[in-house]
């Protein structure tokens, strides 16, 4: 369902995430295989980005005599490919009359629904995938208004100090600030309410629920009608694949049944499938906003 920049061709780059998986797909030569990334690491196992393996401290800045050592790790991790299946049962009265009264194919339409409907439930698996594993950090924004702002519309726009927050917190872990966010409905409204979604990217749907809105400045804004409630996941595009966090990995895209023609009952069915594997290689190139409806919130700069 994703186009990769290497030409991976799907059923149709508008049905996905594509602008945010192009870098993270790896397809499959068959059910089961590797998905692989690179990761530099000092000798001792710590994150080039955690400052207390550096060679000297920020007191006297002075050169180790024992030197650091880096290291470069080419991992994998093992994948199958799962299958997503639907299919359409549709009597030939039906096709007829479509066909008769409104010059539409039936079967050409089910086609179309059930392959939406496949690429809504990827996009969901992936998605929920990408938030049970985001381990960069997490904020919590209570929407009522604390003391010391005048006015709850002045509150929620501070909730783009939050999102800005966790992008931090990425970018302490994998050296790439966060650059995307995934909201539900609830979580999006705040943002509209406080005038935060500009810019001019335009409005794109990616499939059923999903679509790309109008950006923070800084992110590219994707609003899911399925996602977890009250809930904003932060991500970041990787410079290319090898600094993917998670990997989408395609075995086969779309595969469309071949029709089965009951004649006792004179109806036709088919069916629609793909296979494919999704993995998370680091949890730490995603972040979450716990958005709290109700709760009284703390200023964002109150805590580190």
């Amino acid at each position: 369902f994703f186009q990769a920049e290497d030409g991976i061709r799907g059923v149709e780059r508008s049905r996905g995430l594509g602008d945010v998986y192009k870098r993270q797909v790896q397809p499959l030569k068959g059910p089961t295989g590797r998905v692989y990334h690179l990761a530099f690491k000092k000798s001792d196992g710590s994150d080039l980005a955690d400052s207390s393996s550096f060679d000297s401290t920020w007191a006297d800045h002075t050169e180790g005599a024992l030197k650091s050592q880096i290291t470069l790790q080419f991992s994998y991790t093992d994948v199958e490919a799962e299958e997503k299946a639907i299919y359409f049962h549709v009597t030939e009265q039906l096709v007829q009359d479509m066909k008769a009264l409104y010059n539409l194919d039936a079967e050409k339409e089910l086609l179309q629904a059930a392959s939406d409907e496949i690429a809504r439930e990827v996009n969901y698996q992936f998605l929920e995938l990408l938030r049970a594993n985001a381990t960069a950090g997490s904020e919590n924004y209570g929407t009522k208004r604390p003391s010391g702002y005048t006015s709850d519309l002045e509150w929620y726009r501070m909730l783009a100090i939050f999102i800005q927050k966790v992008s931090a917190k990425i970018g302490a872990k994998v050296n790439h600030d966060g650059n995307w966010i995934v909201a539900d409905p609830n979580s999006i409204n705040i943002l509209a309410a406080a005038d935060l979604l500009q810019g001019n990217e335009p409005e794109r749907n990616y499939g059923t629920g999903l679509v790309r809105l109008k950006g923070i400045p800084g992110f590219t804004v994707y609003q899911a009608q399925w996602f977890q409630p009250n809930t904003i996941l932060v991500g970041f595009k990787p410079p290319s694949w090898q600094y993917a966090g998670a990997v989408y990995a395609p075995y086969v895209p779309l595969y469309i049944g071949q029709t089965e023609i009951d004649a006792e009952t004179n109806t036709r069915k088919r069916s629609v499938s793909s296979r494919a594997a999704m993995a998370v290689l680091n949890g730490n190139a995603y972040g979450i906003v716990n958005v709290q409806f109700g709760v009284e919130g703390k200023p964002p700069f109150d805590s580190a």
